[in-house]
């Protein structure tokens, strides 16, 4: 999995990015699932991101066909604008992640 951000991460944030980035099993498969590609198109399924969605926290989605494009090809507002965006460096994006684990051992 790639992780791109185009903000600062919250606590939530950095636990589904860690939660995603499981190590495979010694046959390649990560939580029953064939790949980690297929444990997060399976994770942002869940009902929860619905409702995450709806009440503006942090939630998994997917984009089949790009971020901002719809089943049809169309665009969807506001998602297509953030494809513009620069994306967080990733040594900003490491850090913040690290911080927080660390922060959470206490």
């Amino acid at each position: 999995l790639r992780v791109a951000a185009y903000y600062p991460l919250d606590a939530k944030s950095i636990r589904y990015i860690t939660g995603l980035s499981q190590r495979p099993a010694p046959d390649g498969s990560v939580a029953m699932r064939p790949s980690n590609w297929e444990y997060a198109l399976d994770c942002s399924a869940g009902m929860g991101n619905v409702y995450a969605s709806d009440n503006g926290v942090p939630y998994l989605s997917r984009w089949e066909f790009g971020l901002g494009v719809s089943s049809d090809g169309s665009d969807v507002e506001p998602w297509i604008d953030q494809r513009g965006l620069e994306a967080i460096g990733t040594n900003h994006l490491v850090k913040q992640i690290a911080i927080n684990v660390l922060l959470s051992t206490f």
